[in-house]
Order: structure tokens, then sequence, then C-alpha cells
């Protein structure tokens, strides 16, 4: 019983979908902003500016493949972690 209802045991496996999911996202490309951006449009008479904007991250050097590899170990690492405890409870 206190393999599967220990605290600590639930909040292991918890932490494994957590980091797993970080895994997934560690490695995917940000997504681009497009906005559209206006200030004191027609107002006194003076210089305005509207249009709209884009904007885009680009991650060179083969970051994203080393964030998934960080975020991969910390997924393994938990993994470990819910062995380690199921051996101390």
């Amino acid at each position: 019983m206190a393999a599967d209802y220990s605290p600590l045991i639930i909040q292991a496996r918890a932490d494994i979908i957590s980091y797993r999911g970080t895994a997934i996202q560690a490695g995917t490309h940000p997504n681009p902003t497009f906005g559209y951006e206006s200030d004191k449009v027609g107002s006194s008479r003076t210089r305005n500016y509207q249009g709209a904007y884009v904007s885009q991250v680009i991650k060179t050097m083969n970051k994203l493949g080393l964030q998934r590899a960080v975020a991969n170990m910390d997924y393994l690492n938990s993994q470990l972690a819910l062995q380690r405890t199921r051996i101390e409870v």
C-alpha cells in the first residue's frame, strides 16, 4: 500500500510527466510574433505612426538540440528519482 499511496511516489510520477512535456517542448522553434501598432493616430495634426510588425527569434549553433539534450537528461534523472523513491519507501 505504501508504494501505491505514498505522496513521495505520487510526486515523483508527476515530475516524470512534467519533465517529459518539457523535453518535448525544448527542441521546438519559437513562434513568430505578428502585430499591429499605432500611436496617437489622427490627434493634434502631428506626425503619427501606425503599421504592422513581424518578429521572429532564430536560434543557431544547434541551441535547440542542446536544449533538447538537457531536457532529456532531466527526464531520465526524474525516472531515476522515482526508482530511488520506491526503494526508500
